[in-house]
């Protein structure tokens, strides 16, 4: 026996046969009509702007954001804490002489990623934080795009 059903705009009629139900909706929990939507769709096909999945999705996403920086940010206390532990081998050195130590060290890792340099990378790196310091990245630009290539070439996502 085939059920009929009937649609307004605030309650359902269904008639089957001898039995006649009617289902009120209430007007808080019809679904609205995005804007995006099609006049000829049917509720059942229109799509809700946002799921919940999705929503999960974004707010665990944020979580995760700042881990990479965050993890950086250890690495370089670690690095600190660990020179300052040793001693300040570097201490004494001019601005100049620290840039060229880093960059000298910086370039054998770029080569061999192993090594005494790469003590010497961290120390010099530490000393230039202490100070206030950034980075001479501009004396090993052809370095570190060497490095990021490698990088990215042996990347598999």
């Amino acid at each position: 026996m085939r059920t009929t059903i009937q649609k307004r705009t605030s309650e359902i009629v269904v008639r089957n046969g001898t039995s006649t139900f009617s289902f009120e909706i209430a007007a808080s929990t019809r679904k609205k009509c995005p804007s995006f939507a099609s006049p000829e769709m049917t509720e059942c096909q229109k799509p809700e702007p946002m799921s919940k999945q999705n929503v999960l999705t974004n707010e665990l996403a944020k979580h995760f954001v700042g881990l990479p920086e965050g993890w950086l940010q250890n690495e370089l206390f670690e690095q600190t804490r660990s020179y300052l532990t040793r001693g300040r081998r570097f201490e004494r050195l001019r601005i100049h002489q620290l840039n060229e130590e880093w960059a000298k060290a910086f370039r054998q890792f770029v080569r061999w990623r192993v090594g005494p340099h790469v003590r010497d990378m961290d120390d010099a790196g530490a000393e230039l934080c202490l100070r206030g310091d950034e980075f001479p990245t501009h004396l090993v630009g052809s370095e570190v795009e060497r490095l990021r290539t490698s990088i990215w070439s042996n990347c598999r996502i």
